[in-house]
């Protein structure tokens, strides 16, 4: 019998220890009080919206095309695509936007205040996002929604950044802005709103490599950051693992895509560079406080978890949530279930609450 993408999605089953780590605070994600009764049905859903508008496992034809692919667009829905100074009131506080000086130019960011702390007050926990989309498309509108959702969740001022894009500006620009962006907004916390002693650093997919190469150099510089927040990280890009084989099509993100990305960011002699691959990093000692969350329908599942592994090799406090039947899109498929991206941000806020 032939099974399709949605058939092996299967079902959400008890909360257990990781199977494959095993060690504590490695966990599944199972639905509670508030949470989707099931992941996998979201993905059913979520891949036969992304195939109803054109997604499937070819190739983009072009750099322009990927940027403007209609599947990823119809997956997030209307709401994602709201622009700065749009946004309701009731779903998300102050939102303002202006640049910094960045290493390649002026580097635009979007700052999020929760509506619960008003336009104004004390300063708050903050958090710099950088978003996904393998060094070559998405933006501050690709991952509004997702971020909103993630400041309200969290009740911290997030600075989304908006840094350059391959082929552009191939390795290292992406990480150079990351890191000068989290350099800045730690230096002068205050004028965005934050505590400076309250920093996170966080991201998802290709935005979860810059956040951890971020930690990495800021342990290394003495910057202290509160927690890292790495969601469906892309951290050994050029690395095969299990997961890049049993889940390399039908899931929206594939290998040969994966492939395509790298290629676009990077010459081959730069792959073993821990700033572009952090997962091969041989020391990880001192960074700040994780939270590593993986979909168990991922091509990247493997390597997040065996980074989680690795920073609790190394000592640093790891909690690693996997979410058996989502796929790697899922934070940005809100058209078909907000209560996923609410569950998913709580996951997230778990330990980053103020």
């Amino acid at each position: 019998m032939t099974t399709t993408p949605g058939d092996r999605a299967g079902h959400l089953g008890e909360s257990t220890s990781d199977p494959a780590d095993g060690r504590p605070g490695v966990s599944t994600s199972r639905p509670t009080a508030g949470r989707p009764a099931d992941w996998s049905e979201h993905t059913r859903r979520a891949l036969a919206l992304f195939a109803a508008h054109g997604g499937g496992d070819a190739l983009p034809p072009s750099v322009e095309a990927a940027r403007s692919d209609p599947a990823v667009a119809a997956l997030a829905g209307p709401a994602a695509q709201t622009r700065a100074g749009e946004t309701p009131a009731a779903t998300t506080g102050a939102v303002s936007e202006r640049s910094l000086d960045g290493p390649g130019g002026p580097l635009p960011v979007r700052i999020y205040r929760p509506a619960a702390a008003g336009a104004s007050g004390p300063p708050l926990p903050g958090i710099v996002y950088f978003h996904g989309g393998g060094f070559v498309v998405g933006g501050l509108d690709s991952h509004h929604a997702w971020v909103s959702a993630l400041c309200e969740a969290t009740g911290r001022v997030v600075v989304a950044v908006d840094y350059r894009l391959a082929p552009e500006h191939p390795f290292p620009a992406a990480a150079e802005d990351a890191l000068a962006a989290t350099l800045h907004i730690a230096t002068y916390a205050v004028d965005f709103g934050i505590d400076p002693v309250r920093l996170a650093v966080a991201g998802d997919s290709a935005g979860a490599n810059l956040a951890a190469g971020v930690a990495r150099c800021a342990a290394r510089a003495g910057l202290r950051l509160d927690h890292q927040v790495l969601v469906v990280p892309w951290l050994t890009p050029a690395a095969p693992t299990p997961s890049r084989t049993e889940y390399a099509t039908g899931y929206g993100l594939t290998d040969a895509l994966l492939s395509w990305f790298l290629e676009h960011y990077a010459q081959p002699g730069r792959y073993d560079d821990p700033l572009l691959n952090p997962g091969l990093a041989d020391d990880l000692t001192g960074l700040a406080p994780a939270t590593v969350v993986t979909a168990g329908l991922d091509p990247l599942r493997d390597e997040g978890q065996a980074y989680a592994g690795r920073l609790r090799a190394a000592g640093v406090d790891v909690r690693h949530h996997r979410l058996e039947g989502a796929f790697h899109l899922f934070n940005l498929a809100g058209a078909v279930g907000g209560e996923v991206i609410g569950a998913a941000t709580a996951v997230v806020a778990e330990r980053l609450r103020p």
